[in-house]
């Protein structure tokens, strides 16, 4: 309520508004005052500026560029999958074997596919297959990374698993897996056919080699 300085007679008003008292007085009310900004404090702050923009990671639906904080794309707001850092915290891109940070090794949680993750021998990322569930191909090399239920279906069990080391006359490479980076087993599934095999998320097989062990099969049809 606002007194009229003329009458005293007391005028609902709302902040900033005018209004012409019944004696011909114009009252006018003041208007509100914003709320002062918080000060910058040691755990503040002054500025809610984004983060600085990663130009070499790109959203794989539209091609923008995005921060490091982003959790969807800023561009056309696709979520985008991220994994942190387990040295630095450091959100990062599911699928890149280090950290663009601390360079450390990525580790995805138990359970995560291999979609989008990196190939063992390229590190090109993997392509689910449209027409076969729970696997995962290499557009560059052509590899197949099969989850390990899907591997049991096509091969049996005790084709997926084991134990026996190959015996190999050449320098061995341990392939890691394109779920969770850690290095790969590898097992003589076949006579000359040695695969790799992550016993939580699949088995990796190169070029042809899920074909010769379904005896010519098509296994990606």
């Amino acid at each position: 309520m606002i007194p009229c300085p003329r009458c005293g007679a007391r005028l609902s008003l709302f902040p900033g508004a005018e209004l012409a008292c019944a004696c011909g007085e114009i009252v006018s009310a003041p208007a509100e005052r914003a709320p002062p900004a918080p000060a910058a404090g040691p755990y503040r702050r002054s500025s809610s500026a984004p983060g600085p923009v990663d130009r070499s990671v790109r959203c794989p639906f539209c091609g923008g560029a995005f921060s490091p904080l982003d959790r969807a794309c800023p561009s056309c707001d696709v979520p985008l999958d991220r994994v942190r850092c387990p040295a630095c915290l450091r959100l990062e891109v599911t699928g890149r074997p280090r950290c663009g940070g601390c360079g450390g090794p990525l580790r995805l949680p138990a359970g995560s596919d291999a979609m989008g993750g990196p190939c063992p021998r390229c590190e090109e990322p993997l392509s689910a297959i449209a027409t076969q569930e729970g696997m995962f191909e290499c557009a560059r090399c052509h590899g197949l990374f099969v989850e390990t239920r899907r591997a049991a279906e096509l091969l049996g069990a005790e084709r997926v698993a084991s134990d026996e080391p190959p015996r190999l006359s050449d320098e061995v490479r341990y392939l890691p897996c394109p779920a969770c980076h850690e290095a790969m087993h590898r097992y003589a599934a076949a006579p000359g056919v040695v695969v790799d095999s992550c016993m939580m998320h699949g088995t990796w097989f190169d070029a042809l080699e899920l074909e010769a062990l379904l005896g010519g099969g098509a296994a990606r049809r």
